[in-house]
């Protein structure tokens, strides 16, 4: 809200006169934040305290980690079966998306592989072909490889 309201920003982007488009990204920024975000990040912790702490999680919690991941993965992905286009509410992008694939988008480096949710990585794919999101990727993907290849080492993923 504080920066539709004092930014210029394109309808597309953060809808404003569209109440119903509006709505709908922001519940799926909520969804984003309360849903999938939790889940990833207790995974994220449970690899990062083993990198860090040389703490190993039982296999029963890593297990139930994933498996609860898995589970939010599998309803993003029949969510996305049923969109018009490549984009959470349809054929143009907005922050929704921009929220989602900005977790989705580091998910292979614990190891989970999103060719198995295959709307999910079709959204990854169309969010990171935005010109913007692309260049930005050029100058990270270096530094995620570095530490994924850090957990591997470690036998962490």
């Amino acid at each position: 809200r504080y920066i539709q309201e004092n930014y210029e920003v394109p309808e597309h982007v953060l809808p404003a006169s569209d109440k119903r488009k509006a709505a709908e990204v922001a519940q799926w920024i909520a969804w984003n934040q309360n849903t999938h975000r939790p889940i990833w990040l207790d995974i994220f912790k449970m690899h990062y305290a083993n990198l860090k702490m040389d703490l190993k999680p039982t296999e029963e919690a890593r297990k139930d980690a994933y498996d609860k991941l898995h589970e939010v993965l599998d309803k993003l992905n029949s969510y996305l079966r049923k969109t018009e286009g490549d984009f959470i509410t349809g054929t143009e992008w907005n922050l929704a998306d921009i929220a989602i694939w900005s977790e989705v988008s580091v998910h292979p480096i614990t190891g989970i592989d999103l060719a198995k949710w295959e709307n999910v990585h079709r959204h990854h794919e169309a969010v990171r072909a935005i010109p913007e999101v692309a260049k930005m990727c050029e100058e990270f993907d270096l530094q995620f490889e570095g530490f994924a290849g850090a957990l591997k080492g470690k036998e962490i993923i």
